[in-house]
């Protein structure tokens, strides 16, 4: 939002100089004495040092000088795109394509901007059109197979990503991607694969562990699982999420203080990472410090509020400390989020039974037993 509100401000100083330039400064062909592509290369250079707005405004000029410049609209939607500002992306690239309708690579690039903004439909028919051009534009066919996965149409993803890497099969982000539709599928042993792959090709490949170690996990190998965490972490010290998720393996294999290590780990890098605290809660809770399990649950409520793990972690360890009433609260929001956990109707239908409503204690005795196969997997 910041980079996007300072670009905002280019733009306005931008109308200003161009109309002084305009009207004092112009010469056939050129703006306050540079040309075009003077501006234009300007631009280049502002973007390659990452101060947009100082881009956008040499793109800006260069396009006053030359109002068909197509380079240059292209180029301003894509530092747009880089600011998060999709919107005014899309307009640079609109009119790109009204000035050169045959360049794939801008249809491409208001694709990724449209994806952006969840407009999915909209980007795959622009990745379409970039296809119909090129017909070997493997990056489209990568880009479009992401948007069909998050569509959930996994096998319109795979066979997406199967072109891509029949057009180059040595890209480690179309393996890895595929292995991620795999996964998302359900089917681990090929997600397992296609990672393997993507390291084989790239052997720090950090993101390739990390999904890898997903993968593992959903198939219950956790010593797998945390090899690949503990690689991945290795090679990104900062990376918060390989944390998270080595945690939580630690967790379900009943090792609650390497987890509540990893959680504490996560923390201190994102101290605003609501998962962590979340993870936290439940971990002791299962090591019986109930204090420090509300404690970490309510610093979870306070960064999202609508989480049920959260609610039942926080409704459980007050039901422990004897705080009744509270629990109760606590986890009657957790079953209305949807809770699968066993023990928050079990304790719910103790409370009521405390509280001599046996009518309601029995609904949620009943629920209880509906949910205690799943118990250990909370």
């Amino acid at each position: 939002m910041k980079n996007v509100t300072a670009v905002n401000k280019v733009l306005a100083v931008t109308v200003l100089l161009s109309l002084v330039f305009c009207n004092c400064w112009a010469d056939e062909g050129k703006l306050g004495g540079l040309s075009a592509r003077d501006y234009f290369n300007r631009g280049i250079a502002y973007e390659n040092k990452y101060d947009y707005g100082r881009a956008i405004l040499a793109f800006t000029m260069a396009i006053q000088v030359n109002p068909n410049y197509t380079e240059a609209y292209k180029v301003r939607g894509n530092v747009f795109l880089k600011s998060g500002n999709y919107d005014r992306a899309i307009l640079d690239y609109n009119r790109a394509i009204e000035i050169d309708p045959k360049q794939a690579n801008t249809y491409y690039d208001r694709g990724i901007a449209y994806r952006n903004k969840g407009e999915l439909d909209k980007a795959i028919s622009d990745y379409n059109k970039a296809i119909e051009i090129n017909p070997n534009y493997a990056s489209a066919y990568n880009n479009r197979g992401n948007v069909y996965d998050d569509k959930g149409d996994h096998d319109k993803a795979i066979a997406d990503y199967n072109q891509a890497i029949r057009i180059n099969p040595n890209h480690v982000y179309y393996y890895n991607n595929r292995g991620n539709a795999y996964l998302n599928k359900g089917d681990n042993e090929q997600a397992i694969d296609d990672f393997t792959k993507a390291i084989e090709i790239e052997p720090d490949f950090v993101t390739a562990y990390y999904n890898r170690g997903r993968a593992y996990s959903k198939k219950g190998d956790y010593e797998s699982s945390i090899s690949d965490y503990s690689k991945a972490i290795s090679l990104a010290p900062e990376f918060v999420a390989a944390y998270i998720n080595r945690g939580i393996v630690y967790s379900e294999k009943g090792d609650y203080d390497k987890a509540i290590s990893d959680h504490d780990k996560a923390v201190k890098i994102d101290p605003y990472f609501w998962m962590a605290y979340t993870n936290l809660g439940w971990e002791y809770y299962k090591k019986g410090d109930y204090e420090k399990s509300i404690f970490n649950s309510r610093l979870a409520l306070i960064l999202k509020t609508d989480n049920v793990d959260t609610w039942d972690n926080i409704g459980l360890a007050l039901y422990e400390t004897g705080k009744l009433d509270l629990a109760k609260g606590c986890l009657k929001k957790a079953t209305e989020l949807g809770s699968v956990c066993h023990e928050t109707y079990q304790y719910l239908g103790e409370i009521y039974s405390k509280d001599g409503d046996r009518e309601k204690a029995d609904i949620y005795f009943k629920e209880a037993q509906k949910f205690k196969p799943q118990q250990n997997q909370k």
